[in-house]
């Protein structure tokens, strides 16, 4: 069976109306605490740039039209920016398990507080889910999609200069 991430790429791969620029972290998580292992970025802008936040929500939203987003952060232009698009996936890519004996143990800074202490012992068998995330944002132009440190939004006025200037090239 394909996961996500293999459909993702797919689509994303695939499409000739787009630049994509992929971006990956993996990290082994803390014992039962964050169950991210895989964290994944794809900075996607149109070949053919535009500042319209209605036709590059519309592009995203077309982007991977096989797998529902967890999360959508839609293109606004409201005020003096123009505000990137985003979506957002998880899935489940494994399993951690917990086994043994838990030792611990309350440490209260109120004396108030009446619950016993400890130590406390018990034996545990705990399966936690593992999961991947993967971010697709949408910039209005590659110019923007490859900055060092890509944004999260740009000045609208700075945009105009930026498409000004792409189109003279």
């Amino acid at each position: 069976m394909e996961t996500k991430l293999e459909r993702i790429k797919k689509e994303l791969y695939h499409n000739d109306k787009i630049v994509v620029r992929e971006k990956s972290r993996e990290e082994t998580p803390e014992v039962g605490v964050d169950t991210t292992v895989q964290t994944l970025y794809f900075h996607v802008a149109p070949k053919t740039p535009t500042a319209d936040a209605k036709a590059l929500q519309k592009m995203m939203m077309e982007l991977i039209p096989e797998v529902q987003p967890d999360t959508i952060m839609e293109f606004s232009d409201a005020g003096i920016f123009l505000e990137f698009g985003l979506l957002f996936f998880k899935e489940e890519v494994g399993t951690q398990i917990l086994k043994g004996e838990l030792n611990r143990e309350f440490i209260f800074t109120d004396e108030g507080i009446k619950i016993e202490r400890g130590p406390h012992k018990k034996i545990i068998d705990t399966k936690i889910p593992l999961k991947r995330e993967i971010f697709v944002r949408m910039y209005p132009t590659i110019s923007l999609m490859e900055e060092e440190f890509p944004r999260t939004a740009v000045p609208k006025t700075e945009l105009k200069e930026i498409l000004k200037n792409q189109i003279k090239k």
